[in-house]
């Protein structure tokens, strides 16, 4: 769990990704192929230099301290990806 809740935090911190853009690459990639994914990869899916740099070297300053937080408190965190279709 907190190896995917980790490579989701990291995912977080791509510049100009929102829900919406993460919904739709974790529809085609599961997060334990993303995090094998090369530059050119990322390239192909349509990243710019700043997003796959961002994901290379992601912010650790974030991402250790939300996990110690939740082992710490032994909270469990239930992350759902979800894309709300309007009704008609």
């Amino acid at each position: 769990m907190n190896k995917h809740l980790a490579l989701l935090l990291r995912l977080l911190q791509i510049p100009k990704l929102g829900p919406t853009t993460i919904h739709k690459i974790l529809a085609q990639v599961n997060l334990s192929e993303l995090q094998y994914y090369d530059a050119a990869a990322f390239k192909q899916m349509g990243w710019n230099t700043q997003q796959i740099q961002a994901w290379f070297h992601p912010e650790q300053r974030y991402i250790e301290p939300a996990l110690l937080w939740g082992k710490k408190r032994e909270i469990t965190l239930l992350i759902i990806f979800t894309q709300i279709t309007p009704i008609s």
